[in-house]
C-alpha cells in the first residue's frame, strides 16, 4: 500500500439514499480500508426540503468542496474521485473539476446514469473539456463506455481519456440461497415505487395473467410516493387479497426475504436515468428469473441471465407469454434457482476483479502524481 493516502472524494453521500450515493459511500469505504483516502467531501442536497433548499445547500457544499480540494493537495493527496450528476448538477461537476486541474490532480469520473448518453449534453462535453489530460471514465459496462465516446467523440479525443469499466456487481454480498417449493408461481417488484419505474406495469401485467387463469401471486415492495401507485396498489389488493401484497420499504434480512419468497423479478422499468440496477443482481443472487426492459446497461449485462429482456414496446407482451409458459414448468423454475445464482456470482467475481484492478491503477496513477 502507498506511504500517504493520496484520494479525495467529492460525492453525493447518504443521506438521502439513492443507488448513486450508495455507490459512492461503498467506493469512499473501499478507499479508506485500503489506506487510500485523504478526504471526502459530501455535496449531496439535504433531505426532505424544498427544490431551492436543496440547491442552495449543494451549492455551499461544493463551494466547501472546492476549498478543501486545495488544502488536500497541499497535504499530498493527487486523485480527485467525482461521481458525475445529470442535468443541472454537471455544472457542479465542472467547478469542482477545473479546481482540480487547478490544483493538479488526476481525475477519475465515476459514471451511473444513461441520461447524457442517449441525448447529447452540453454540460457533459464541457466537463470532459474541463478536465485534466488523461482523466480516467469509469463506466458500468463496455457498452455504457462505447457509447459514451462516440456521442462525445470530438471532446474524448482531445481530452485523450480513458475508459474504465466496473460493473456494480461488488456491491451485492453473498448469502445463503434458500430452498423454495415449487407451489404456485409468485412474481415480485422491488423499486422506489413509481410509473416510471414500471409499478402500474407489473400490476397490469398480474392482472392480465390472473385473467388468463394463470396461478400466480404478486409482491411488491419499497416506497411508494406517486397517488396512481398507491391506488393501483390498493384496488390489486382489495381484488386479489390472498394473492397481492405490497410489503412497504424493506432493508436487510425482510429484503432478503422477499427476494428469496419470489420466482421471478419483474422490472419494466422506463426510468430515464436508469443504468444498472442493484435489484436485478439482489434478485439473481437468491435464485429468482429477471425480466426487464432493455434500458441502460441491462441488455449488455443481463441478456443471458435466466429470465428474459425485452424493448419497452414488447415487454407486457413478451413477459405475459414467458410467465404464462414458466408457471407451468416446476422443473424449471427448480432449475433457474441454480442458474440464475451462479450467474450472480459470475457477475460479482468479474466485478471484484475489476475493482482491485481499479484501486491498483489509482494508487499507481497517484504515486505518479504526487
Amino acid at each position: 500500500m502507498k506511504d500517504s493516502p493520496q484520494i479525495v472524494a467529492v460525492a453525493q453521500l447518504p443521506p438521502p439514499v439513492t443507488g448513486l450515493s450508495l455507490v459512492s459511500q461503498r467506493m469512499v469505504e473501499l478507499f479508506r480500508d485500503q489506506g487510500l483516502l485523504r478526504g471526502a467531501a459530501n455535496i449531496g442536497p439535504p433531505v426532505r426540503t424544498s427544490t431551492a433548499a436543496k440547491m442552495l445547500v449543494r451549492t455551499a457544499r461544493s463551494l466547501s468542496a472546492c476549498l478543501k480540494i486545495f488544502t488536500w493537495r497541499q497535504s499530498g493527496a493527487s486523485i480527485l474521485y467525482l461521481p458525475t450528476d445529470s442535468n443541472s448538477g454537471l455544472y457542479i461537476n465542472i467547478l469542482i473539476t477545473l479546481c482540480a486541474r487547478w490544483a493538479g490532480y488526476g481525475v477519475y469520473f465515476h459514471h451511473h446514469n444513461f441520461s447524457y448518453i442517449d441525448r447529447h449534453s452540453p454540460a457533459m462535453e464541457r466537463l470532459i473539456r474541463s478536465a485534466p489530460r488523461g482523466a480516467v471514465h469509469i463506466f458500468l459496462c463496455e457498452e455504457m463506455g462505447k457509447r459514451f465516446a462516440a456521442r462525445y467523440g470530438t471532446a474524448w479525443e482531445t481530452a485523450k481519456a480513458a475508459a474504465f469499466v466496473l460493473p456494480n456487481g461488488f456491491m451485492v454480498d453473498e448469502h445463503s440461497l434458500a430452498p423454495r417449493d415449487a407451489g404456485d408461481l409468485i412474481i415480485g417488484h422491488l423499486s422506489n415505487l413509481s410509473q416510471e419505474k414500471g409499478a402500474l406495469r407489473f400490476i397490469d401485467l398480474f392482472r392480465t395473467l390472473r385473467q388468463d387463469g394463470v396461478s400466480v401471486a404478486a409482491k411488491m415492495a419499497g416506497p411508494c410516493h406517486d397517488p396512481a401507485v398507491a391506488r393501483a396498489m390498493e384496488a390489486a389488493a382489495r381484488d386479489y387479497p390472498k394473492d397481492f401484497v405490497w410489503l412497504g420499504p424493506v432493508y436487510g434480512e425482510k429484503k432478503l426475504d422477499f427476494y428469496r419468497s419470489i420466482d421471478a423479478f419483474v422490472f419494466p422499468t422506463e426510468y430515464a436515468n436508469e443504468a444498472q440496477p442493484l435489484v436485478l443482481l439482489e434478485a439473481l443472487a437468491q435464485g429468482a428469473a429477471v425480466l426487464s426492459t432493455d434500458i441502460g446497461c441491462i441488455g449488455c449485462d443481463h441478456g443471458g441471465a435466466p429470465g428474459a429482456i425485452w424493448p419497452k414496446e414488447t415487454f407486457q407482451q413478451g413477459a405475459l407469454a414467458w410467465l404464462t409458459a414458466f408457471s407451468a414448468d416446476g422443473e424449471l423454475r427448480t432449475a433457474t434457482r441454480s442458474a440464475a445464482r451462479s450467474w450472480f456470482e459470475k457477475h460479482r467475481r468479474e466485478s471484484l476483479a475489476a475493482l482491485s484492478a481499479l484501486t491498483s491503477r489509482i494508487g499507481t496513477d497517484g504515486s505518479r502524481l504526487t
